[in-house]
């Protein structure tokens, strides 16, 4: 951990004193350090006064004390790492498993679309049946992944959405899974509702719903988990369809909506 440490030495004469007067020396020193949490009891200041050490604090990981010597100390802790992101990212890394059930595959490309990347991207397409009918879709001679990635990240990404719909899933706000259907013992359909994000349209609200189909890679003998690899007896992604009939565009002050094109009136014989 990196330590920026301060002293402050309180005069002999006021050493005995521990009470508002060492804390006062204390935090008005932290005031004027850059990232610094302002600690202010609500009783210890004036009202005059505590404004104007609190307006200088802003959020940081840090702690100080007075030690035996009467002097103050001032840690300042390294940004925390998100844990919970880094473990996310790296279910996904890992690529497909016997251990996730079709659930989790779901919420770990749900994931993956959420947060964007290339990289990312590049790690939710391990969870896509490679002879399934999303890979299909994309074929391309520079491959299915690298078709798939780069139409849905070509921005704007609301344009022309109808014929690379999945754009929509890509930086989403947030996500929800509605239903599930089982149509066969190794088939999982889910319906889910996104709430896409555009950044060159910061506050347009919208729903889109796809449905998600996974299929699990039965090796049924030994030949079969041969040629699956380390697919088999995995779920795969075999398709991600949207369902264009339940897309909206939220109106939350219920406006009526502009019409597709403008015609301009015809001029009366007064103007």
């Amino acid at each position: 951990m990196r330590r920026e440490t301060l002293q402050v030495q309180l005069p002999p004469n006021l050493r005995h004193q521990r009470g508002m007067l060492s804390w006062f020396a204390v935090h008005a020193s932290i005031a004027y350090l850059p990232g610094a949490v302002l600690p202010v009891p609500t009783g210890a200041l004036s009202a005059s006064v505590r404004p104007r050490l609190a307006a200088r604090a802003v959020p940081a990981p840090s702690m100080g004390w007075v030690d035996d010597q009467h002097s103050f100390r001032y840690e300042k802790a390294e940004e925390e790492v998100d844990v919970s992101e880094a473990a996310e990212r790296a279910k996904c890394l890992a690529g497909p498993s016997p251990d996730l059930q079709p659930l989790d595959v779901l919420d770990v490309m749900l994931r993956a679309f959420k947060r964007g990347t290339n990289e990312d991207i590049e790690d939710l397409f391990q969870f896509v049946l490679p002879t399934g009918q999303l890979a299909s879709d994309y074929s391309s001679s520079a491959g299915a992944m690298s078709a798939f990635r780069w139409k849905i990240r070509k921005e704007p990404r609301w344009k022309n959405i109808a014929g690379r719909p999945h754009a929509a899933l890509l930086h989403m706000r947030a996500y929800e899974v509605l239903g599930s259907l089982m149509t066969d013992a190794d088939v999982r359909l889910y319906r889910v509702r996104a709430e896409p994000f555009f950044p060159d349209a910061p506050h347009a609200e919208s729903d889109v719903i796809f449905q998600f189909e996974l299929v699990k890679q039965r090796a049924s003998h030994p030949a079969a988990r041969e040629a699956l690899g380390n697919r088999a007896d995995c779920w795969l992604v075999n398709n991600i369809l949207p369902h264009y009939s339940d897309w909206a565009v939220k109106d939350p002050i219920n406006n009526s909506q502009c019409p597709d094109t403008f015609v301009m009136p015809k001029r009366s014989a007064e103007d």
